[in-house]
């Protein structure tokens, strides 16, 4: 019995781990199914980074970070995203609203791709971004993979005309 319920304890504390992620990601990374991430700020995967994301992961984010700038994940020139999820095991970026108070858009941020492959405005920033450009002179830039990848309640508004949209 007593090992039994030292099983479930641990077992319990693997399904319901969370790890709260902002500022820089600075080394490869991998997300995994097993766990769940918060976006507490916005977070920057750095130049010559790969965020790796595990088919069935599911992160989340607060709706406000207490900074007037709209959480969300940031892919910068020259880093790359691999989020291959599956039919079956989709990756999910979501509020962090209670289930009640859903659906609502323009909860956080959202995905952000800053790629270095040529614009119709050269190198430009991003509304809701400070700072950090996009756009270049790279037509081969390669910003990594997005495959059946869901963003819920995203588009969040951080000023007048001014709004960071669920993927850009």
């Amino acid at each position: 019995m007593k090992k039994t319920l030292l099983g479930l304890i641990g077992t319990m504390s693997l399904v319901f781990a969370q790890t709260q992620i902002s500022g820089d990601i600075t080394t490869d990374t991998t997300w995994t199914a097993d766990t769940d991430y918060l976006l507490v700020g916005q977070t920057f995967v750095k130049s010559g980074v790969t965020l790796t994301i595990e088919p069935g992961t599911v992160i989340k984010s607060e709706a406000d970070d207490g900074t007037g700038l709209a959480p969300a994940l940031i892919i910068e020139r020259g880093a790359r995203i691999i989020a291959d999820g599956t039919h079956d095991a989709p990756i999910t970026f979501t509020s962090n609203l209670p289930e009640d108070q859903l659906p609502q858009r323009g909860t956080w941020g959202g995905l952000i791709l800053l790629g270095n492959a040529p614009t119709n405005k050269g190198e430009s920033f991003v509304e809701g971004l400070v700072g950090v450009p996009y756009g270049g002179n790279d037509p081969h830039d390669d910003s990594g993979i997005l495959r059946y990848v869901r963003v819920w309640y995203g588009g969040r508004s951080i000023g007048q005309d001014n709004e960071i949209n669920g993927i850009t």
